[in-house]
């Protein structure tokens, strides 16, 4: 998810787009996703949608944009018609959080199957 304005860091930037390590952070989270081979990559956007697009441009993602920024739900809620033909697990991340690693998404992954859940946070 990447709709956010980011507010409390006082920019006009959005947040996902700020730098660590001369990679956005949003950069980062999709690196890190890549790395567990999912179907398909779908981007939540919204503030200023038309920067983090072209910050994405070397990326294979559907993006799905969260007209009003009413929070994490209804982002979610707004994949829904993307995802209605599709099957099987889906995993939800922020945008925000550059220090994931591919050994945590792995290890939530593995648990969410042993577990057989439904859903997994």
């Amino acid at each position: 998810m990447a709709a956010g304005k980011g507010t409390r860091m006082n920019t006009k930037l959005p947040k996902v787009l700020h730098k660590l390590n001369n990679k956005t952070m949003i950069e980062h989270v999709i690196d890190k996703t890549l790395k567990i081979n999912p179907d398909k990559l779908i981007v939540v956007v919204g503030y200023k949608s038309e920067l983090i697009k072209k910050q994405l441009n070397d990326y294979d993602i559907e993006y799905v944009e969260q007209l009003e920024q009413l929070g994490t739900g209804h982002a979610i809620m707004q994949c829904q018609n993307t995802l209605s033909d599709f099957e099987g697990d889906t995993l939800i991340l922020s945008g925000d959080v550059p220090l994931i690693t591919k050994k945590t998404l792995s290890n939530l992954y593995i648990k969410h199957l042993q577990c057989k859940s439904k859903g997994t946070v």
